[in-house]
């Protein structure tokens, strides 16, 4: 069957159409799953006949062998789920320029709408805040559920952070320097989550950075180098008495239509490209120039943090970090990660207004 609409058309073969349907006698309602295989289906399998409803926009399509017809969504055939379904709304690039993002109450979560809001300046701008948290850890296990997560938050976490200085943060891939946090899991935290719970010490600002710009940057100025990161992964390692994590993965990783779909760079956890060694040099060379953009004042943005601000992370965009904590004073943090399917759930409920 063809099916299009100016010019797009998609050529779907029956027993593919089949697998497609979503009716109520096709679907588990308690789960959303399918009820039948796709080896359930016969091989020989055809479309009997098709109406299509302009109003609706809605097929009625009979199998043979079949006595009742299933109803598909029109732009469904045609490109099933839509890029924002999948990975949020479009996202949208920040600098040193852009003002610290305005942070949202707490209590302002409990309603679906606010809720929708914050979710939706989080997938755009890869970063969102929130104040007037209760600065205790366990509020982290709160704020999960204020965003009807439940899974709740990822282990490790929350850990604490007793001071943000090179002698005292907790896992060796956490830093001051900026960084995607820990690379070497498979799956690599999606969001990652801070509770401020004390601020009294001189210096220890925030710092992200869009890994978008820096990216762009990079294949603007040195297009070779980016193409070399998103071909040849790193090898990311932690490792230590009792434990030895390892992932590879290439620090830049592409959508089919070019976009930017992942940085990951932690310079603590990277240990070596695997590439043939005639390209190690261009990689090593791309790498630094990677670390070097980024480290540029004008993809920096810097804030200060004060104890009940929370802030969270779209830890496959965002490079963080802090600024050293200088004198006698100290900054503490309960620290997390969040589900990026949980939180992507959360968000296409929100959007279809099923929190209310």
């Amino acid at each position: 069957m063809v099916v299009q609409r100016g010019e797009s058309s998609r050529r779907i073969p029956a027993r593919w159409l089949r697998l497609l349907a979503e009716s109520p006698s096709d679907v588990d309602a308690s789960n959303g799953h399918r009820r039948f295989d796709s080896v359930s289906l016969p091989s020989e399998f055809k479309v009997r006949t098709a109406i299509l409803d302009e109003e609706t926009g809605q097929w009625e399509i009979r199998f043979e062998g079949e006595t009742s017809g299933v109803l598909y969504d029109f732009d469904r055939l045609l490109g099933m789920a839509s890029s924002d379904e999948l990975h949020g709304p479009e996202r949208t690039a920040f600098s040193s320029a852009d003002a610290p993002m305005r942070a949202v109450d707490y209590d302002m979560l409990e309603a679906p709408a606010a809720l929708r809001s914050f979710l939706d300046t989080l997938l755009r701008r890869g970063y969102a805040r929130v104040r007037e948290v209760p600065n205790r850890m366990e509020e982290l296990v709160g704020f999960a559920r204020r965003l009807r997560l439940e899974q709740g938050l990822i282990q490790p976490g929350p850990f604490e952070q007793s001071r943000v200085s090179e002698d005292d943060i907790a896992d060796p891939s956490h830093g001051p320097s900026l960084h995607t946090d820990e690379p070497y899991r498979d799956p690599v935290p999606g969001f990652h989550v801070q509770l401020c719970l004390e601020s009294n010490g001189p210096g220890g600002d925030t710092i992200v950075a869009d890994g978008l710009s820096i990216a762009a940057t990079l294949a603007a100025e040195e297009p070779f180098a980016a193409v070399e990161l998103a071909r040849w992964p790193m090898l990311f390692a932690r490792t230590g008495p009792s434990i030895d994590r390892r992932r590879a993965v290439p620090l830049l990783e592409t959508a089919a239509d070019g976009s930017l779909q992942r940085i990951t760079f932690n310079d603590r956890a990277a240990r070596d490209f695997l590439c043939p060694d005639d390209r190690l040099p261009i990689c090593a060379g791309a790498y630094d120039t990677l670390a070097r953009i980024a480290q540029r004042e004008g993809f920096q943005n810097t804030f200060r943090v004060k104890s009940g601000d929370l802030l969270i992370i779209d830890n496959e965009r965002v490079l963080h970090g802090h600024r050293p904590v200088t004198g006698s004073g100290a900054n503490r943090f309960a620290c997390g990660y969040l589900d990026r399917g949980d939180l992507m759930s959360t968000w296409r409920r929100a959007r279809a207004g099923l929190l209310d």
